[in-house]
């Protein structure tokens, strides 16, 4: 048997056949600027590989709404650990910390709300882009310290005004994808794997599973096919972020024994 454990994260997501209207194919990440605390570094990421994106950020501090463009910055692989992100320094009127952030638009096209980034504590904590622990994803602490210094002494942008808005007004604003009832994994008969196969889900603002990837595999080829009729089978609530359901991206794992 294998058990299966869903984590939500703010990482890879799937292939884009299943993926809705104005599904924009990457991510963000916020993080304060060493040394200055009215500046925050946004950082971008691919679901797929590493390439150079050019749009919008929406981010919102307590019940203000920012607009934040950029230009031709790479967006980093959480796999590929060569490739830094650009760091988007942006400078506020008043020292500021980031509730939360997501892509807006993507090359003059509008995005859904996917996947956001919402600050730790929030909605409890999550992986996150550029922390692997060499576990599914590699050790990004050395390049990330570097990213981080990078930011330190790049140029800040200073924010557009705000808007005002209204804060989120029901009793849970965010929360992450989580499973609300779990399928265990049949493993093979006389399996011989002993360990975790990590699967990428998409799932979408009704809770159904989009898509899904093998991001860790057994190398066996049933073993992987058990762990993905697990996830297949399991039915699960999407993440909420502002008081709505978004489309979100989830760790999943199933742990094999040998049989």
């Amino acid at each position: 048997m294998g058990v299966a454990i869903a984590l939500c994260m703010n990482g890879s997501a799937l292939a884009q056949d299943a993926s809705p209207p104005g599904y924009c194919p990457v991510g963000v990440r916020v993080d304060p600027v060493q040394g200055h605390d009215n500046e925050a570094v946004f950082s971008l990421w691919a679901d797929d590989r590493a390439g150079r994106a050019t749009g919008t950020l929406i981010a919102y501090s307590g019940n203000l709404r920012y607009r934040i463009p950029f230009a031709g910055a790479v967006a980093a692989d959480n796999r590929n650990t060569k490739v830094l992100p650009t760091p988007i320094v942006v400078r506020f009127a008043t020292p500021t910390r980031v509730d939360s952030a997501y892509v807006a638009s993507l090359n003059e096209a509008a995005c859904i709300i996917r996947n956001p980034f919402v600050r730790s504590g929030l909605q409890g904590d999550a992986q996150a882009y550029g922390s692997g622990d060499g576990t599914v994803y590699p050790n990004w602490s050395k390049p990330w310290n570097i990213f981080l210094e990078l930011a330190a002494n790049a140029p800040a942008l200073p924010a557009l005004t705000p808007e005002t808005v209204d804060a989120p007004a029901c009793a849970l604003p965010y929360a992450m994808a989580h499973t609300t009832k779990p399928v265990p994994a049949v493993a093979p008969r006389q399996n011989s794997y002993d360990g975790a196969v990590v699967l990428v889900l998409a799932i979408d603002t009704n809770g159904a599973l989009l898509n899904l990837r093998v991001e860790k595999s057994s190398r066996l080829p049933q073993v992987d096919a058990a762990a993905v009729d697990s996830a297949q089978a399991t039915r699960f609530a999407p993440q909420v972020y502002r008081c709505n359901p978004v489309t979100g991206a989830a760790l999943y794992s199933v742990r094999f024994s040998r049989t």
